[in-house]
């Protein structure tokens, strides 16, 4: 009997809140309604204010109106719901989406309707609104069981044209196997229709879906494979087979080069990286050799996912001794101390100053003089300087003399026959690259080899092969430069 008693009052003093509230969203004091608003909006039984707030959807008042939205959006269902939608054209866009993302909010914390009935009442009206909208409806989908993935599976199989790039970051709220299939769908269908979101899809794969970019390495370009690698790299290698072999198997060098210049060794586990290694170590590039042993150097300095440093230096001093030995004076970067072994400086020349020709002073017999002060020793030195000043000088001159007629005698000379096409290229690359820069415009090398008897199809083989050789490289969109590096 006591806990009817306590009930009743406490069912009381609720319903006179509510009573409370709703006679002061007609009050004539601003104060006083703008506090019944807020109060309402965030009120734990909310759906009964639902009928007043639904009728102040289209108030004079901005802030009540605003707030009212937000209300109902907490709370509706139902016809509610029609409602609420059939009263955006209160508000502006920007205002539409804060209403959409209150939603989305409530539905990640509080849970969706899970009734086939309600779902399919949200999505009826969901589906109504602009594409600007877009990510924030495929966020709420997420959470709207299957009738929610079935609309967004059907988007992305005739609509992947229109599909936004915030809407393919929203398919990570989905679970984890719907989420693995969407993404497998939305891969399939972009490389066939627009493979522009080719980087936006590979963004949101993790370790469990990286598989599903298999299809990007078979089909796509130099520029696509390399982004996959990237992300490949990034995500940490807990395997090495699959998409991994994958990579490793790829005829182009940069490539390789991605992977292995990206790799997360905090998210990646030692047994892996050391199989990856023992395959790309004795690479035939030496560019992929000098990412490799780069790599090699920092799994003495950077701890792996499941080992400590002190196992991973020891298991890769006793296998890569050589390839540690010679990568620590070229990456100064990463720590090497721990090697045990002190990395001498290589040698630099000392700066001559140059003097122009006339302050020099010449030699006199004087010079040669021998004097009662100076040494056997300090005239032996003094002979051996004057000898090789002298030998310098005359060779200066002589190359001095000769510069002109060795111009002359190149000038008349006939061209290299023996030189081939892709010689010439690298020649001519070279030279324009003085005048236009390290971007040489594809039209103008065309053009100068075009004058050398260079066909249009020979001109684009030996462009290839040079690629694939790592000479030659695409910097730009209708410009290639040479690969000018010291290995």
């Amino acid at each position: 009997m006591s806990q009817s008693i306590d009930l009743s009052k406490f069912e009381t003093k609720r319903v006179k809140e509510l009573r409370r509230i709703w006679t002061s969203m007609d009050s004539p004091d601003a104060k006083v309604m703008y506090s019944a608003a807020g109060k309402m909006m965030a009120y734990p039984s909310g759906k009964a204010l639902l009928p007043k707030a639904i009728e102040l959807l289209d108030a004079e008042d901005m802030t009540i109106r605003r707030l009212m939205f937000r209300t109902v959006a907490r709370n509706a269902y139902g016809n509610y719901v029609t409602v609420l939608f059939d009263s955006f054209g209160n508000i502006t866009p920007a205002e539409r989406e804060q209403v959409l993302q209150v939603i989305e909010e409530k539905f990640k914390e509080e849970g969706a309707p899970s009734s086939p009935t309600q779902q399919k009442i949200w999505i009826s009206a969901l589906e109504k609104l602009g594409r600007e909208h877009q990510p924030t409806i495929v966020g709420i989908m997420a959470y709207l069981g299957r009738p929610g993935t079935k609309w967004v599976t059907n988007k992305i199989k005739s609509h992947v044209e229109t599909i936004s790039l915030g809407a393919i970051q929203k398919l990570t709220a989905f679970p984890e196997n719907t989420r693995k299939r969407l993404i497998k769908l939305i891969t399939q269908r972009s490389l066939e229709r627009k493979r522009e979101l080719i980087p936006y899809i590979l963004d949101i794969m993790d370790k469990k879906t990286i598989r599903c970019a298999e299809p990007f390495l078979k089909n796509g370009n130099w520029r696509e494979r390399v982004i996959v690698a990237t992300r490949v790299a990034k995500i940490g290698l807990t395997f090495c087979s699959g998409i991994v072999m994958d990579i490793i198997a790829d005829s182009d060098w940069r490539v390789k080069q991605a992977l292995l210049e990206n790799i997360n060794i905090a998210e990646s586990k030692f047994s892996a990286l050391m199989r990856l290694l023992g395959y790309v170590a004795t690479d035939s590039h030496a560019r992929v050799r000098g990412a490799a042993e780069r790599l090699i150097l920092r799994l003495g300095a950077e701890k792996c996912l499941d080992t400590d440093l002190e196992t991973q230096r020891k298991r890769i001093e006793r296998k890569f001794r050589k390839q540690l030995l010679r990568a620590a004076p070229v990456n100064k970067d990463v720590d090497s101390a721990w090697l045990g072994v002190e990395m001498v400086e290589e040698p630099t020349i000392p700066f001559i100053d140059e003097t122009s020709e006339g302050d020099i002073e010449g030699l006199s017999l004087e010079d040669f003089q021998d004097t009662e002060s100076e040494s056997a020793s300090t005239e032996s030195v003094s002979s051996t300087t004057s000898a090789l000043l002298a030998a310098l000088r005359g060779a200066k001159a002589a190359a001095e003399r000769d510069d002109s007629s060795v111009a002359l005698a190149k000038a008349l000379a006939p061209p290299d026959t023996e030189a081939t096409i892709q010689d010439k290229i690298v020649e001519v690359v070279k030279r324009l690259s003085k005048d236009l820069g390290n971007d040489v415009p594809l039209d103008a090398l065309k053009k100068e080899l075009a004058s050398q008897g260079v066909t249009p199809e020979e001109f684009e083989e030996a462009l290839a092969e040079l690629e694939r050789d790592g000479m030659i490289y695409q910097s730009g969109k209708g410009t290639v430069s040479y690969v000018d590096i010291d290995l």
